[in-house]
């Protein structure tokens, strides 16, 4: 027992016995001053846990580090998706991307579409196998491969498979499969086995294998109705058909329904070796300034929508975002999440598939796929996003497209004050104001689409039938929007301009003549197609090259022009007839059409009437709409205004 020095005291010496004793008082004291103490200490531990959170401290602790690190690191990009630069900004580096090397998907789904046919998918699966040919026939042109050249853009050999991997031949008939391969028809039977074998099989005995194919089917019609669902692929190497690595896969029946991954070595070949290469359109690009989560609200100053709605489609409540900062035109606007908000999307019968809609996002690649902005962490200011497909049937019937809702499949990762890129077309409301080809924002988005990029011939003059329409006179509109906006860029008038042009990857774009009309519009290009040479100037146009005022009005005169503008802003009039007047509750009328119209155009179709988004130069929404209406009063019943 230890003794204080200060306080040193002589005791009487005990005996052992009583030693023992009292170190055993001692002990046991000293043992419940301990647990007392300890159990004290543990209660104040707990209490303060309870009530002050201290790990809100290591988490802040954690989030700290992590927002260091990301702004000085470069972001990590899922694995899957290689990356290359173009203009500062990170892009998928298509060279390397393939269909087999895309990630899983992170859903599930099955729907079925109006011929009865079941489409599915599975979280995990690869977008090989659930996306089919037809799916990107308009974006891709898969359909224009044949497998001689599928086999030396993948490295395979098409010599070590067999028919059944081919799975379209499951459903040829002997008709079919002459018609795609005409020179089978010359050959004999014998030098076509899997048809050697299905002839002898179901026709009768005088059957001569030593005729030729079109023999065969001159003696014995009811051969050309055979399948060749009806042997074991299987048995059979798919070269045991002459021919069939030469012939396009459009040339086969019902080739839309095929899966990627059922066209041997078409899930291998590089995205940028499609007859359609993907790459960026257009060439905006700005910076991830703030990720923000669900509980903002009210944004407004969207570059986000749909190709059936426009891209400037607001937020109103859980508006999951990114805030960019870039150019005047890029500073301060949304790129909403599609995770928390839908829109509109597709067209045709396939429209009502997942109840006509899909998650908000932007084409930056074009058609083929929708980016999506999926994932926000403002803690860390990391966003992620996400790519969805859709389901297209465009042979005969047309059913059209269905929305972009097959996803989310994990695309791209940013963190803040990364770049960004952002493609075309690129019109925030309250922009700058600058020149811009054709319709702004939704407005030209769906006159694009209005034409299901299906019509080989110009649109023809709009017929305005009803009582608000028939009051609006176009040529006074468009005269009225050129004089206010200069949309061309040039005099009034000038009708052989070519300006503005901007090259991607992979082709440009060009506003042209007197509205400023986008070259790659399809009704643009459908009108120019139409004219000797009209071709060829695209051609050049699309590489960038110089084309001439006569050059171009050769092929685009002003009454073309003047017609495809015109059914554009009919277009324009019935996405205004749609919308309701916030003045009187009701559709708008009158002059408030022409108001309106010129409103939607300047900011596109979510702009809320009215409005007192402006910019440098001051012009706000409603003075714009109220300057194109004085001067479209001035214009009307006037011949044009050269």
């Amino acid at each position: 027992m230890t003794s204080n020095p200060s306080n040193l005291q002589l005791k009487p010496v005990e005996s052992p016995d009583s030693n023992s004793k009292r170190d055993r008082e001692t002990n046991l004291a000293f043992k419940w001053q301990f647990f007392l103490f300890l159990g004290l200490m543990i209660g104040l531990v707990l209490h303060g846990f309870s009530t002050f959170h201290p790990w809100q401290y290591l988490n802040l602790t954690g989030k700290i580090i992590e927002a260091a690190s990301a702004n000085t690191q470069t972001p990590q990009q899922n694995p899957q998706i290689p990356v290359s630069n173009f203009n500062g900004a990170p892009v998928p580096n298509w060279s390397q991307i393939t269909f087999s090397n895309l990630p899983g998907i992170s859903s599930s789904g099955v729907i079925e579409l109006p011929d009865g046919k079941v489409r599915q998918w599975s979280e995990g699966q690869l977008p090989s196998e659930y996306l089919e040919l037809g799916d990107f026939e308009e974006a891709f042109k898969l359909q224009r491969f044949n497998l001689a050249t599928i086999e030396q853009l993948s490295g395979i050999s098409l010599g070590s498979y067999f028919l059944e991997d081919l799975a379209l031949m499951e459903w040829q008939t002997v008709a079919d499969l002459t018609e795609a391969i005409p020179s089978l028809l010359p050959l004999n039977v014998e030098q076509v086995p899997p048809l050697y074998d299905l002839f002898a099989q179901f026709l009768p005995t005088g059957f001569n294998p030593n005729m030729t194919v079109a023999e065969v089917l001159q003696q014995f019609p009811q051969a050309e109705f055979l399948s060749m669902g009806e042997l074991n692929l299987a048995n059979y190497n798919l070269l045991d058909i002459p021919g069939i690595d030469l012939a396009t896969l459009e040339n086969f029946h019902n080739w839309q329904d095929t899966l990627i991954g059922n066209v041997p070595g078409l899930d291998r070949v590089p995205f940028d070796q499609f007859p359609v290469l993907a790459a960026p359109v257009g060439s905006a690009v700005g910076k991830v300034d703030l990720v923000l989560q669900q509980p903002e609200g009210d944004r407004y100053r969207s570059i986000s929508g749909g190709d059936q709605v426009g891209f400037n489609v607001p937020c109103d409540t859980d508006c999951a975002h990114i805030e960019l900062e870039g150019t005047d035109k890029i500073q301060g606007t949304h790129w909403i999440s599609g995770k928390f908000q839908d829109v509109e999307g597709g067209f045709g019968v396939l429209k009502a598939l997942n109840n006509g809609k899909e998650p908000t996002g932007r084409h930056p690649f074009g058609k083929a796929f929708k980016v999506v902005v999926w994932e926000t962490d403002a803690a860390s200011g990391i966003m992620q996003q996400a790519m969805f497909f859709r389901i297209c049937k465009r042979g005969i019937p047309d059913l059209g497209c269905s929305p972009y809702f097959i996803g989310p499949v994990p695309f791209l990762t940013y963190r803040e004050m990364d770049s960004i890129f952002l493609g075309f077309p690129l019109n925030p409301p309250g922009g700058d104001g600058g020149s811009r080809s054709a319709l702004s924002g939704a407005a030209r988005s769906v006159t694009e689409n209005s034409t299901q990029a299906t019509s080989a011939t110009p649109p023809t003059s709009p017929t305005l039938s009803n009582s608000t329409a028939s009051s609006v006179e176009l040529s006074a509109v468009a005269q009225a929007l050129v004089a206010v906006d200069g949309i061309s860029g040039q005099a009034t008038g000038d009708y052989g301009a070519v300006t503005q042009t901007v090259c991607s990857f992979n082709y440009c774009t060009s506003a042209l003549g007197r509205y400023g009309l986008s070259s790659q519009q399809p009704e643009v290009r459908a009108a120019i197609q139409q004219a000797e040479g009209g071709t060829a100037v695209l051609s050049r146009l699309d590489a960038g090259e110089i084309v001439s005022e006569p050059e171009l009005l050769a092929v685009f005169p002003q009454a073309t022009q003047d017609q495809v503008f015109h059914a554009q802003l009919q277009t324009l009039l019935e996405i205004t007839k749609g919308q309701t007047d916030p003045t009187t509750g009701r559709p708008f009328t009158g002059d408030r059409v022409i108001e309106r119209m010129a409103q939607i155009y300047w900011g596109g179709v979510a702009v809320p009437p009215d409005a007192a988004i402006g910019t440098a130069s001051s012009l706000t929404v409603q003075g714009y709409g109220t300057q194109v209406l004085t001067r479209y009063q001035r214009y009307r019943g006037r011949k044009r205004l050269e």
